[in-house]
């Protein structure tokens, strides 16, 4: 099987210029590695990256702390939509509303890269069978997701636009139905109609794009066309 052989049966030849320039990122030295490993071993495991949740728990961290700084260091004046002495107004009132829905949402992130995601672990499996997500909980392991190979309809990815400077996020998505297709409640599971739609988890080790590369290069091994 050729490393570059990614696409899978029934995708279409034309991709956004977004995809295109993912596909041209990927290195072919990566996916052998990892089609090398899955001769070898039938499976390849993509565990939790610890850098990668290490960078986003600092991030949350250094955000909450500067936005719980601002309000520190700030008269409660300045937030007052109807102040008269010049310190607040509408606009301060309505920059406070931002930093508290940042400083909300920044807390969910501290919590999860910084207490969640190193104690379930998250990793995921590929092999000749299909591919299956699996965590940690006391007691032993759950499956967030799985799937036979001859069950998944489309493996695929998309960008998310964001504003700058954050550049656009890239989303690995796996398609599935059949009986032997199981899921969890996550966020990133959920039903569409007769299929179940996956996200993979980004705190994987590995770049997205060639996670998606060889997951696809895998279907098209394991399901070739006809």
């Amino acid at each position: 099987m050729s490393a570059g052989a990614w696409r899978q049966p029934g995708e279409p030849s034309f991709l956004t210029p977004d995809m295109e320039k993912e596909y041209r990122k990927v290195r072919p030295q990566v996916l052998e590695r990892w089609w090398e490993t899955l001769e070898r071993d039938g499976v390849v495991v993509f565990r939790m990256s610890v850098v990668k949740t290490a960078l986003f728990a600092a991030g949350s961290w250094a955000f909450v702390v500067g936005i719980v700084m601002i309000f520190a260091v700030s008269p409660l004046a300045t937030w007052n939509p109807f102040d008269t002495t010049g310190e607040g107004g509408v606009l301060q009132f309505l920059f406070g509303l931002l930093l508290v829905a940042g400083l909300l949402l920044f807390s969910v992130g501290v919590v999860m890269w910084t207490f969640v995601y190193p104690v379930v672990r998250p990793r995921l499996a590929v092999s000749w069978w299909g591919v299956q997500s699996v965590a940690w909980k006391p007691g032993g392991l759950f499956t967030l997701f799985s799937a036979p190979w001859p069950s998944i309809i489309l493996v695929d990815g998309f960008h998310t636009a964001t504003k700058w400077p954050f550049p656009d996020t890239l989303h690995v998505r796996i398609n599935a139905r059949g009986h032997g297709v199981e899921r969890a409640r996550p966020v990133r599971v959920r039903q569409q109609d007769t299929w179940v739609e996956y996200q993979l988890n980004g705190q994987l080790r590995g770049r997205k794009r060639e996670i998606l590369a060889f997951l696809q290069q895998v279907h098209v091994a394991v399901r070739p066309e006809e």
